[in-house]
C-alpha cells in the first residue's frame, strides 16, 4: 500500500548519544543508494543491444548520435584528441584539450554536454572494472567538467577517488555532496529519486503497521474476540466464542481481500488499545487517506520522465541540451504541427546549435500561428545575429519593437547588433532606451551575456516555467491513467476510485468506533495475567489489571493464601513468557518486541526502520541474487556497504539499544 510515514522520536530510554548514532546510520544508508547504483553499473554493464538513454553510455562514440557536437567540428576534433590522450595516459595533453573543449562549450552557449559526459563515465566504469583506479579518476573528473549537472558523474567520481585513495575522505565527501546538489537541481532525477524513496517508505510503512497490528492482536486477542462476540448474545462460552470472533474478523477479507482485512484491523483493536496504540491507528488512517496522493505523485513523475518532449523543454529552460533533445522535439513537431511551444523550442535549440536556417524556419512557423509573438521575433533576430546577418537581425528587432516599444530585450539586442555592425552611435542610442525602461534588467542582461570575446551578446527569450506548466497540464489525463494503472498493479482489481471511497468509509467508521466505545465498557487484557475481563480497573496509564490479580497483591478477607500464591505464580509465569516472546521478537525484528510490550512510540519507530532494511533486501538484494548468469559473490559485492550497515543495525539493536521488558 502506498503510504508515507514520519518517524516518532524515541522515549526516555533512548539516550542522546544512541539517537545520534542511529540517525547517522540511517542517513548513511540513504546516501549510499546512488553510490551502490554506480557500483552495480560498473560490475554489471548492460547488453550492447540495449540502446536507451542510459545504456547508450556503454556504446562506442561512433555509434552514438551526439547531436551536441555533430555541428561543431572543433568540438568533435578536440574530444577525439582528449580521448586518445586519456587512453595513452597522457594527463598533460588531456588537460590541454579539456580546456579547449570547455572554451568551445562556452561559445556553443551550453553548460552541459550530457552525451559526452556519459561517454566519459563509460570509460571510467571500464577502468574501474579493469582495476585501473587512476584512469577512472581522470575519466570521471572530466565527466563532471563536461556535465556539472550530471549527478552520476559526481557519484562515480567519488567512487573512483575512494578506490584510488581510501584515506582521502574529504575529497570523496565533497564529490558526494556535489552529486546530491546536482541531484536536487535536476527535476527528473530528483523526482525519480523521491518516487523510489516514497515507494520504499510506502512498503516499509505497510510492514511496520502490519507488525504493530499483529503485535496488538497477539497481546489482546482474547479481549478482541470477547468484544466482537458480545454483539451475539446466543454464542456459547469457550472455544466456540473464540471461533465466532475469528469468523467475524475474516468477513472483510471475504468481501475485499487482504486490503479490507488490514483496514478493518484497527476497528477491531480500538477498544483494547492504550492511548499510544490509538495514536498509531489514527496515523494509519491518515496514511490510508493520503495513499492515492502518493501514487498520483509517483505517476506524475513517471509521466514526465517518459515524456521526451517535456524533458527537451526542461533542458532548454536550463540553457542546455543533449543528443536526444532535437530528435524528441522534431517528433513532437511532426505529430502536432499546430503546437506553438514545440516550434518555439526547436527555433531556440537550433539557434543554440548555430543552425540558422532550421532556427528561422521554426520561428516563422510560430509567427504563422501568431503574427505578434514578440518572443519569436526577437529570437529569430538572434539566429540571424549569430550567423552574422546583422541587417536581417536588426529588421526582426525593429519588428518586435513595433509590437512592444517597451521591450528591453529587443532594444538591448538591437544595440548589440549595431555595435557588431560598427554603428556605435545607434548602438548607444538603443542601449540608452533599454536602460531608460528598466536599468536593473539591463544590468542583469549585461552580467549574463559577457564572455571573453565580447562585452555583450544578444539574449534569447527562454523556455519559461509557465511554458513547462502548460505542458504539465496537458499530461494531466495521462498522469491519472498511469496512477490508476500503478494502483491496480499493486491492488489487483481494486481501482483507485473504489479505494478512495473505502478509505473515507474506514475513517468514518474509526471515528464512530471511538464514539461508541467511549460510551460502553469494553473487555480489556490484564497486564499481569493476560486474561480478558470487564469492567476494567485501571491502575495508572498502562496498568490494566483484573480483579483476581489485584486481589492477589493486596490484603483481602475471604481469599486464602494458597489461592493468592497460585495466582501470583501464574502472573509471574505469564509475564516471563511475554517477556521472552518480546525479547525474541525484538531481536529478530527490532521494534516488534516493543510493540508487544505496549511501548508503542519507540516500537513503531524501530519497526519502520527495520522495515526499510527488509524492503531493500527483498528488492535490490534479492533481485541481484536471482539474476541469471550472475554469481553470488558478484551479486553481493555492490551491496557490501548495505550488508555491513544492516548487520551493524541488528547488532546495535541487540546490544546498546536492547530493551529489557517488564
Amino acid at each position: 500500500m502506498g503510504t508515507a510515514f514520519f518517524p516518532f522520536m524515541a522515549r526516555h530510554e533512548m539516550k542522546p548519544g544512541r539517537l545520534l548514532a542511529l540517525a547517522a546510520l540511517i542517513l548513511a544508508a540513504a546516501y549510499s543508494t546512488p553510490l551502490a547504483k554506480e557500483a552495480k553499473q560498473a560490475e554489471t554493464p548492460p547488453m550492447a543491444a540495449q540502446t536507451n538513454r542510459i545504456d547508450s553510455t556503454y556504446l562506442p562514440l561512433s555509434s552514438l548520435k551526439v547531436g551536441d557536437i555533430e555541428s561543431e567540428a572543433d568540438m568533435a576534433k578536440s574530444f577525439a584528441v582528449w580521448r586518445k590522450a586519456i587512453e595513452k595516459g597522457d594527463d598533460a595533453e588531456a588537460f590541454a584539450e579539456i580546456n579547449k573543449s570547455l572554451d568551445i562549450m562556452n561559445r556553443m552557449g551550453t553548460r552541459n554536454l550530457f552525451s559526452v559526459s556519459e561517454i566519459c563515465l563509460a570509460m571510467g566504469r571500464k577502468a574501474l572494472s579493469d582495476g585501473v583506479a587512476r584512469r577512472a579518476v581522470t575519466s570521471t573528473r572530466y565527466a563532471t567538467l563536461f556535465a556539472p549537472d550530471n549527478p552520476d558523474a559526481h557519484f562515480l567520481y567519488a567512487r573512483a577517488q575512494f578506490e584510488a585513495d581510501k584515506t582521502d575522505v574529504a575529497a570523496v565527501s565533497m564529490s558526494v555532496a556535489d552529486g546530491f546538489k546536482a541531484l536536487a537541481s535536476d527535476r527528473f532525477r530528483r523526482d525519480a529519486f523521491l518516487s523510489d524513496a516514497a515507494l520504499y517508505v510506502a512498503m516499509a510503512s505497510l510492514i511496520a503497521f502490519g507488525a504493530a497490528f499483529l503485535s496488538f492482536l497477539v497481546r489482546n486477542y482474547s479481549s478482541v474476540f470477547m468484544n466482537i462476540t458480545d454483539f451475539i448474545p446466543s454464542v456459547q462460552q469457550g472455544w466456540w466464542k473464540m471461533a465466532a470472533g475469528i469468523m467475524i474478523m475474516l468477513v472483510p477479507f471475504a468481501f475485499g481481500g487482504w486490503l479490507f482485512l488490514v483496514l478493518a484491523a484497527p476497528l477491531f483493536l480500538w477498544p483494547t488499545l492504550s492511548k499510544e496504540g490509538k495514536a498509531i491507528c489514527v496515523l494509519f488512517a491518515a496514511v490510508v487517506l493520503l495513499a492515492p496522493q502518493l501514487f498520483g505523485y509517483m505517476a506524475k513523475s513517471a509521466a514526465l520522465a517518459e515524456a521526451d518532449t517535456y524533458r527537451a523543454l526542461y533542458l532548454l529552460s536550463k540553457n542546455t541540451w543533449d543528443h536526444d533533445t532535437k530528435e524528441a522535439l522534431e517528433k513532437e513537431r511532426e505529430a502536432h504541427p499546430d503546437n506553438k511551444l514545440t516550434a518555439f523550442a526547436l527555433g531556440l535549440l537550433n539557434k543554440m546549435r548555430k543552425d540558422k536556417d532550421a532556427s528561422v524556419k521554426a520561428y516563422k512557423a510560430v509567427l504563422e500561428m501568431k503574427k505578434t509573438d514578440i518572443r519569436a521575433m526577437v529570437n529569430m533576430g538572434n539566429a540571424y545575429h549569430v550567423a552574422r546577418e546583422y541587417e536581417n537581425a536588426a529588421f526582426m528587432y525593429k519588428q518586435a519593437l513595433e509590437v512592444d516599444p517597451q521591450s528591453v530585450e529587443a532594444h538591448f539586442n538591437l544595440s548589440v547588433t549595431y555595435n557588431e555592425a560598427l554603428l556605435t552611435k545607434d548602438s548607444e542610442a538603443e542601449y540608452g532606451k533599454a536602460n531608460a525602461i528598466d536599468p536593473k534588467r539591463v544590468n542583469d542582461l549585461v552580467a549574463a551575456t559577457k564572455d571573453q570575446d565580447h562585452d555583450r551578446k544578444v539574449v534569447d527569450f527562454p523556455i519559461t516555467p509557465d511554458d513547462l506548466a502548460s505542458y504539465e497540464r496537458e499530461l494531466g489525463e495521462k498522469t491519472w491513467a498511469m496512477a490508476d494503472h500503478m494502483w491496480k498493479a499493486n491492488f489487483t482489481a481494486l481501482s483507485m476510485s473504489v479505494y478512495m471511497s473505502v478509505a473515507a468509509g474506514f475513517a468514518v467508521l474509526l471515528l464512530l468506533s471511538h464514539v461508541f466505545w467511549s460510551r460502553r465498557e469494553s473487555h480489556q487484557s490484564c497486564s499481569t495475567c493476560g486474561s480478558a475481563f470487564q469492567p476494567p480497573i485501571r491502575l495508572g496509564a498502562d496498568q490494566v489489571q483484573c480483579n483476581q490479580c489485584i486481589a492477589a497483591q493486596i490484603t483481602k478477607p475471604g481469599v486464602s493464601a494458597a489461592k493468592k500464591d497460585k495466582k501470583r505464580k501464574d502472573m509471574r509465569e505469564f509475564k516471563e513468557r511475554r517477556r521472552l516472546v518480546s525479547v525474541i521478537m525484538d531481536g529478530v525484528f527490532p521494534g516488534a518486541g516493543r510493540l508487544m510490550a505496549n511501548e508503542c512510540v519507540t516500537g513503531i519507530f524501530f519497526a519502520f526502520v527495520t522495515s526499510l532494511f527488509v524492503i531493500y533486501m527483498a528488492t535490490s538484494l534479492a533481485g541481484s541474487l536471482l539474476a541469471q548468469g550472475v554469481s553470488s559473490a558478484s551479486a553481493l559485492k555492490p551491496h557490501i556497504a548495505f550488508l555491513i550497515m544492516a548487520a551493524g543495525y541488528w547488532i546495535i539493536m541487540n546490544t546498546a539499544l536492547r530493551r529489557d521488558f517488564y
